[in-house]
């Protein structure tokens, strides 16, 4: 079966922040890619809401945009959603909105990042 999407998913694990028109919940971010993410939760997010999605490192990440799907998840330590989210904007507290052209470096940096965090281990 090929693949749909038209960009590279990176599984991850990267603790973060999401916010809705609610307070900010603690998600986990499992899995990045250009287009969108997947948040590990135990929050659940309604189907077309706008999530604004923060990840720290050493900066502010926020990304922007809508929830396009959610799966009940049931592992060893528990059920979760999993939630898919449709980027729609990105802003960096360092140089403010990412445009197109530079998405693609963030992505790599947040993944050296988070690399560095497990200590080096893919």
């Amino acid at each position: 079966m090929e693949e749909p999407r038209k960009h590279t998913r990176h599984k991850v694990m990267i603790p973060a922040e999401a916010d809705t028109a609610e307070n900010p919940v603690p998600v986990d971010v499992v899995e990045i890619s250009i287009e969108g993410l997947r948040l590990q939760s135990k929050n659940f997010f309604y189907p077309d809401a706008l999530v604004s999605v923060r990840i720290k490192m050493g900066r502010n990440i926020t990304f922007n945009g809508w929830t396009v799907w959610v799966l009940d998840k049931y592992l060893p330590e528990g059920h979760v959603y999993h939630t898919g989210i449709q980027i729609e904007s990105i802003t960096d507290a360092g140089v403010g909105l990412i445009g197109t052209k530079r998405i693609e470096d963030l992505i790599d940096e947040i993944l050296g990042s988070a690399a560095s965090r497990r200590g080096g281990r893919g």
